[in-house]
């Protein structure tokens, strides 16, 4: 038996913070995240650096944030920016592999164009771009060999179309077969079968299963489209939101995902099906969890549980992700459970990031984080042994997605400031105003916070190498 811990590393899309019960929410219950909480340590302040999702990726691989590492867009948004890494970089994974461990990734993998989960030592099936795996020969095989055609168990009924009409794009429906079938399903079966035959070897294991959900659009088997009824979804309470003194392409992304006229009604029907989603994964990762129980290695496997960021799901009257730094997107769920090695049922306030996994994990597997990186380690915080400095605050970036738009974002335990390139920035005091409706950028009384994350941001941007650098000191800090 090594003396090395496995890790099972289980990364969701799009998943956002309320989302979970032992997070607040009431609509659905999420007992397999609820009971990791219990036995680990749960991150009540987790944010990304980025709400988008190749950037983020790259960052929980390097421990370096987006500007650095230089994915900056999704390599399919057809935006300017980074598309692959201006150089290599140290990742996790080159370095689990050195140490002796066995490596496998199942899912999506999004980062930049030309390199997969195979160039940085993983095992599993690779699914090019941004790897939707419907037409993919192994999700294929896979189906076949349970009796299943793969068309026709993708047969969908009750969608919800952009544009509010039986046209264009899908944003949801109802699968025509059983949740053998599904997505979620079918990667943890995957991940369940490298995890027997790793666990028959000498080498310790790390597992990585990256879930497509619950991003939209949201495709569910009936009895999980179904854990909620629209009915009974309370309406957001900063929805709508006419984003009065907000950057105006908050109003145009709407039109962009064709939602403008969406009312409550269409809303409260995605809301239902995005938590139907949160429910299946929850349920799939329980399954994966049994799994390891069963082989009496649990107590030998530490269990990371993030996103790459969160969603807007009808917040503010906004979907998807985007041009917008609300919390909804930013404030991400984080869990890491080491029963007996690690504190448990513990909720940490600390500000912490995605990129902070990278050198946890390296410390995990008794290895020296890469100098030079930005992240930090966890392990202070979840073993209570060693400093780590307290984060007084958080930055974020953001180069565009479906429109060209720049952002970076500072915020505090009260106070978010966002700068919008050529529009309206926007502060939001979280305190007074937790759901972000009233921009207070212009308010006089709050001059003296505007201009303190105003500064503290212009030295993270010099200090990353951020080349908005010159922009933002000849627009902002002459600015009142």
């Amino acid at each position: 038996m090594s003396d090395k811990p496995n890790i099972l590393i289980v990364h969701t899309d799009q998943h956002r913070y309320d989302s979970l019960s032992c997070n607040g929410c009431e609509l659905i219950e999420t007992p397999v995240l609820d009971a990791l909480a219990e036995r680990g340590v749960c991150f009540d302040r987790a944010y990304t650096s980025t709400g988008i999702c190749a950037p983020e990726r790259a960052s929980l691989l390097t421990g370096l944030v987006p500007v650095r590492h230089g994915i900056l867009v999704n390599p399919e948004s057809g935006l300017a920016g980074g598309k692959d890494y201006r150089e290599r970089f140290g990742t996790y994974p080159e370095m689990l592999r050195d140490a002796g461990y066995s490596l496998y990734h199942c899912g999506k993998w999004h980062v930049g164009r030309g390199l997969g989960p195979a160039d940085f030592g993983l095992e599993g099936p690779d699914f090019p771009g941004y790897g939707n795996p419907l037409g993919h020969e192994d999700y294929h095989g896979y189906l076949e060999s349970r009796g299943l055609s793969p068309f026709e168990v993708h047969d969908t009924v009750d969608l919800v179309y952009r544009d509010g009409v039986d046209r264009g794009p899908h944003l949801s429906g109802v699968m025509d077969g059983p949740v053998e079938a599904s997505v979620p399903h079918y990667l943890a079966e995957m991940s369940r079968a490298f995890i027997e035959r790793a666990d028959r070897g000498d080498k310790p294991w790390c597992v990585r299963l990256d879930f497509w959900g619950p991003h939209l659009p949201y495709y569910l088997p009936g009895e999980w489209a179904a854990k909620v009824d629209p009915a009974d979804v309370p309406q957001w309470p900063n929805f709508p939101d006419p984003a009065e003194g907000k950057p105006a392409v908050h109003r145009l992304h709407n039109d962009y995902w064709g939602v403008e006229e969406f009312t409550w009604r269409e809303h409260s029907r995605l809301v239902a099906m995005y938590l139907g989603c949160v429910a299946l994964i929850d349920h799939e990762i329980g399954r994966v969890l049994e799994l390891v129980r069963s082989l009496g290695c649990l107590d030998e496997t530490v269990v990371i549980f993030t996103t790459d960021h969160g969603g807007m799901v009808g917040s503010h009257g906004l979907i998807d992700k985007g041009p917008f730094m609300y919390e909804e997107t930013y404030h991400t769920p984080m869990i890491v459970s080491f029963p007996g090695r690690m504190k448990e049922g513990i909720r940490c306030d600390e500000f912490v990031s995605q990129i902070d996994l990278m050198p946890t994990i390296c410390e995990l597997a008794g290895l020296a984080p890469p100098e030079g990186i930005d992240g930090r380690s966890l392990m202070p915080l979840l073993t209570g042994d060693g400093e780590r400095p307290r984060r007084e605050r958080v930055f974020a970036e953001f180069h565009g997605h479906q429109v060209p738009f720049e952002q970076r974002m500072v915020r505090d335990r009260r106070y978010k400031y966002i700068f919008n390139g050529p529009d309206v920035d926007e502060l939001y005091d979280l305190e007074a105003d937790p759901h972000e409706m009233a921009n207070r950028i212009g308010d006089a009384s709050l001059s003296g916070v505007r201009g303190s994350l105003r500064g503290a941001l212009y030295e993270w941007i010099r200090k990353v190498g951020d080349p908005i650098a010159l922009y933002y000191e000849r627009s902002r800090m002459s600015a009142p």
